[in-house]
């Protein structure tokens, strides 16, 4: 990324947060600012906010902006900042944590991708695994970003006026943050959001179950089937299983030319189930299987509960992440995607999972014939 000649100071709290919890390294800091080059400032737009984040939308600064304009900088030494310029930053977004209970920092969580996750998607896969082709193209960069107190004010404010639902705690000091990719659909293509879920069945249920661990949890909350897909036919690389899906997704966010929702229905067709698509759920299979073999309710018979409950937080946040699809209208174009949400779960939550799995398993929502059909990989058509 390129640097700038502005430099600026860090404040002594704002300092020894960031030598103290620098997740990474190449770790930023934003900071307001009134007289750095315009080539370097950005503004912030509320863009979304869901059950642990929220999100916002890092813009190109003008005059004409109408907000208060802010540099994110690279600390080179001391409590010195240098500018870097915004071309790398405002394709991306900046996510923040809303502090909920038993949800981990924003520091934590790219220390945690860094340092566990990241290395489950080497190119030459985990010890024991059959993958060999590269996986780690389909992972987004976490990089940490200090807020600063007076970056987090402006944010609390346009977070309290777009969404009063979804407030952010009132700041009381630097925060860390996290920049990601901006996987809002670019002209000319669109993006789907697919929670891959439970890749196989859970190591908990009854040998005489007639769905999967995820279609089981749909039943116990009585969802809705409709746009609903069990995860356990998206690794089934069979096209008549996912067609009706595929085409409801496409036609729901499709901006295209009419005659091409076809071709565009096919080319994702072949992604999903024999090209990268299928490469890369087949992996997160491999590694839910590995990762839990045994299953959270065998907890208690562990002979080292230290790497069973990691293990176990990593399965569980393979199964919690989403995959973003960008799919190209163009014929004959190449579709890419991405995870998202791979945040190494906390370890406050394994009670939680037990007591889940306790429910659908005494609650016979594995067994039970009198709820919904969810079309479950299980079940024979």
């Amino acid at each position: 990324m390129a640097q700038n000649t502005w430099t600026g100071r860090l404040r002594p709290s704002e300092k020894t947060s960031f030598d103290s919890l620098t997740p990474a390294p190449g770790a930023l800091c934003c900071v307001a600012n009134t007289d750095a080059p315009q080539e370097t400032l950005v503004y912030f737009v509320y863009l979304n906010s869901g059950a642990a984040n929220t999100v916002f939308r890092i813009q190109p600064w003008s005059p004409k902006s109408g907000s208060k304009a802010f540099v994110f900088a690279r600390n080179d030494r001391g409590d010195a900042i240098t500018a870097v310029q915004r071309d790398g930053i405002v394709n991306q977004v900046l996510r923040i944590s809303k502090g909920v209970d038993k949800s981990l920092p924003c520091e934590d969580v790219v220390y945690g991708f860094e340092h566990d996750v990241r290395p489950l998607f080497a190119p030459t896969g985990p010890p024991g695994s059959t993958v060999a082709r590269r996986v780690d193209a389909h992972l987004m960069d976490h990089r940490g970003v200090l807020l600063s107190t007076d970056v987090l004010e402006e944010l609390f404010v346009q977070l309290n006026t777009a969404n009063k639902s979804a407030v952010l705690p009132t700041p009381t000091g630097a925060r860390w943050g996290i920049l990601l990719p901006d996987m809002s659909p670019a002209p000319g293509s669109m993006t789907l959001e697919v929670k891959p879920k439970w890749l196989l069945q859970s190591p908990d249920a009854p040998a005489d179950a007639i769905r999967c661990r995820t279609c089981a949890l749909q039943a116990s909350r009585h969802r809705d089937a409709k746009g609903y897909i069990c995860p356990l036919r998206l690794v089934g690389r069979d096209q008549r299983d996912i067609v009706p899906w595929v085409r409801a997704s496409i036609v729901a966010h499709y901006k295209g030319p009419p005659d091409a929702v076809d071709e565009v229905v096919s080319r994702l067709l072949e992604y999903i189930t024999t090209g990268d698509g299928q490469f890369l759920l087949q992996h997160l299979k491999v590694l839910q299987a590995t990762l839990d073999p045994v299953g959270v309710l065998c907890r208690d018979s562990a002979t080292d509960k230290i790497a069973f409950d990691r293990n176990l937080r990593l399965a569980m946040t393979l199964r919690d992440c989403s995959w973003f699809v960008n799919v190209p209208y163009a014929t004959g174009s190449n579709i890419t995607s991405k995870l998202a949400d791979l945040d190494f779960k906390s370890a406050a939550k394994l009670h939680d999972w037990a007591q889940k799995e306790e429910e659908l398993v005494k609650g016979n929502w594995y067994t039970r014939k009198d709820v919904a059909d969810y079309r479950c990989g299980l079940a024979q058509d």
